[in-house]
């Protein structure tokens, strides 16, 4: 399945707001024993798993890579493609079996069972209002009403940004029964893509569709690192949605 979200950002918070939407993303699709945390993006809270720390570095070097190439002074849009994967069943049961019944690991086919498009606009850094402008900028969330040091593009990224944390939010805990068989120990069972794509391949829809190939500029295939004894055996728990919309 694929899912859409278009998240506008300054670009003097980009990489925050861009990092926090994409852990919420990781989290709700780490099903192996995890250790939960949270960290803030402008004093909204979202999750993160604090005993994965290269997947944290791997998120850090995407949109880095991301801001560099993509955000210069002609460019202002971006898109990161996020696959996760899971081995292809159909071509494996075609493939022979070495002694004892154990499939051949060379040339394993994966596919992609699920994929997150997100399509980055970067705004230019603003001037923080004057205490008396002539025009007064839109207000803040409701939780922010108390702080007004905020910009106009500012305030524009944090309800960006909260409106596509609930927006996955809801997704995950709508789209469940398409989750591949987990068959693995670690906190991260499935690997996946980070993609960053050409701007000319937007997508805008919001609705889930069937995965759709894009053109990558650059790709890189990560798995987890860390595994635990314990498997988080039920993948339709709502637990994690609540814990997050507690948070929010």
């Amino acid at each position: 399945m694929e899912f859409v979200l278009d998240l506008i950002a300054e670009r003097s918070v980009i990489r925050e707001s861009l990092k926090g939407i994409i852990w919420t993303i990781f989290f709700n699709r780490l099903f192996g024993p995890i250790t939960p945390s949270t960290s803030e993006f402008l004093n909204i809270t979202y999750p993160v798993a604090i005993n994965l720390p290269d997947l944290d570095s791997s998120i850090d070097e995407r949109i880095n890579q991301l801001v560099k190439t993509r955000f210069d002074k002609n460019n202002h849009r971006g898109i990161i493609n996020i696959q996760f994967l899971d081995k292809d069943r159909h071509a494996a049961s075609k493939k022979k079996t070495g002694w004892f019944g154990r499939e051949n690991q060379p040339g394993e086919s994966l596919k992609c069972w699920e994929s997150w498009l997100i399509n980055i606009e970067c705004l230019p850094i603003d001037e923080i209002p004057e205490k008396h402008p002539a025009t007064p900028p839109p207000p803040p969330p409701e939780h922010h009403t108390d702080d007004n040091k905020y910009s106009v593009n500012i305030v524009e990224s944090i309800k960006s940004f909260e409106l596509n944390l609930i927006k996955i939010i809801d997704i995950v805990d709508k789209h469940k029964s398409h989750i591949p068989p987990i068959t693995s120990l670690e906190s991260s069972p499935f690997p996946y893509k980070m993609i960053i794509t050409p701007p000319e391949t937007e997508v805008s829809t919001t609705s889930a569709a069937a995965t759709t190939t894009t053109t990558a500029v650059s790709t890189i295939s990560e798995t987890s690192s860390s595994s635990s004894s314990n498997l988080k055996s039920d993948t339709t728990d709502e637990g994690w949605g609540n814990y997050i919309k507690k948070m929010l």
